[in-house]
């Protein structure tokens, strides 16, 4: 027997020969790469870790005994359930790639999954058991399971509006109107697709912001008086000019508020595919290729709350006074000029518009649209790809997830090509 050997009790720091196994597959794949070996050699047993093996020919033959003794086939009709490979994270449990790969007797299994929903504002995980691009992969008496896609994660409301619009209050006036709000969220997503890199969640559309507020009505014009006595003062002969007519300035409307802004888009469910090939062959014998359930697509967020508008403001104040300059207690520059007859005396009115008209509210930001159910699809086929079946070999598929409202659910099929 030319080849590495593997056992559950081998050490990695062995030289992979029948009597000294390594403990991982992936040491034992490297080392056949270093001494041109094509082969490797798995006893019974859970190697735990995803398998990555890229730009070689290579057998991995599991359902092997190892015992103190030597090294025996396993020639039980269960041989493949107790040689198993299980991915430790949301990777595929063997990705190969560039080369041709034969597997035999074996499980692979991707990680145990979650029903958690995936982080806020993320899609979806996808699982996929077997990943092949531009491989020959030939697969006899293997079982490829692939657990559950997780759920598009929670979509995040949109932030409130942010204050008024800058206004000057004077020439940029309007109806004061509240803006127009949003009776239809986000577009929903139509589906998730499939590419070369793998599953892309179908993620709805985020929410557009709302409409801003407009700025307040005008104020009216302010007060007038007919005769106003201007720039009095102790000066060469303290006259005062007028009686001169003064208005006060107009109100100052209120600004507008600032739209609320659109609600996260719903995430799309992640995938579950038991065997993805991009640019592959794939040759199934007496084997297993079980798909899991989709992630369900989640809800779009809520939109932010608008922000009030601002309350016009007063027009400024205009001060009139009323009676004309006096010289009192000699003359100027020596003397002090009162208006009226002397200190105490002044008469004066004041002037002042109302306020212009409150700023126009923002409108709610839109709902974001939901995302898409993940698909369960036994084999997908991406690109030039083909998948050549015995008569010995099972797909299975599971449920699709469930879409947000308005979106799609992900679909179900044993084969599924892109």
């Amino acid at each position: 027997m030319s080849g590495v050997f593997v056992s559950s009790s081998g050490d990695d720091g062995f030289p992979g020969t029948v009597s000294f196994p390594v403990r991982s597959i992936g040491v034992a794949a490297a080392l056949a790469a270093s001494q041109s070996l094509s082969t490797v050699y798995i006893s019974a047993g859970v190697y735990p870790g995803n398998l990555s093996l890229s730009g070689r020919d290579l057998a991995l033959l599991g359902g092997w005994n190892h015992q103190p003794s030597g090294w025996s086939r396993n020639c039980s009709d269960d041989a493949r359930s107790q040689t198993v490979i299980v991915a430790l994270d949301g990777g595929a449990a063997i990705a190969v790639a560039d080369g041709g790969y034969r597997i035999r007797s074996l499980t692979a299994r991707t990680g145990n999954g979650s029903s958690t929903p995936g982080a806020a504002d993320a899609p979806g995980v996808s699982r996929v058991g077997l990943a092949a691009r531009n491989a020959d992969v030939t697969l006899v008496d293997v079982s490829v399971i692939s657990t559950d896609g997780t759920s598009g994660g929670f979509a995040s409301p949109g932030a409130p509006g942010s204050g008024s619009l800058a206004c000057t209050g004077v020439a940029d006036c309007q109806a004061g109107m509240s803006g127009t709000p949003f009776f239809t969220g986000g577009l929903s997503s139509d589906g998730g697709r499939f590419s070369i890199d793998g599953f892309v969640p179908g993620d709805g559309d985020r929410g557009a912001n709302g409409v801003e507020g407009q700025n307040g009505t005008a104020g009216s014009p302010g007060p007038a008086a007919v005769s106003c006595y201007l720039g009095c003062g102790c000066v060469a002969n303290c006259v005062s000019s007028g009686p001169l007519p003064q208005q006060a300035p107009p109100g100052r409307c209120g600004c507008g508020g600032r739209g609320g802004f659109g609600g996260s888009a719903g995430r799309g469910g992640g995938a579950s595919v038991a065997v993805l090939a991009v640019n592959s062959t794939i040759r199934a014998d007496y084997s297993s290729l079980t798909a899991g359930q989709g992630g369900n697509g989640s809800v779009g967020g809520p939109g932010g709350t608008g922000a009030l508008g601002t309350n016009g403001a007063p027009g400024s104040v205009v001060r009139c006074q009323t009676k004309p300059c006096r010289v009192v207690g000699g003359v100027c520059p020596n003397a002090a000029c009162y208006y009226g007859n002397g200190p105490g005396d002044e008469v004066y009115i004041d002037l002042q518009a109302p306020p212009g008209g409150r700023g126009g509210s923002g409108a709610d930001g839109q709902h974001g649209g939901s995302g898409a159910g993940g698909p369960s699809v036994a084999v997908v086929l991406v690109g030039a790809s083909n998948l050549i079946l015995d008569g010995g070999t099972v797909l299975r598929a599971s449920d699709g997830g469930v879409g947000g409202p308005g979106a799609r659910n992900g679909a179900s099929a044993l084969i599924q090509s892109w």
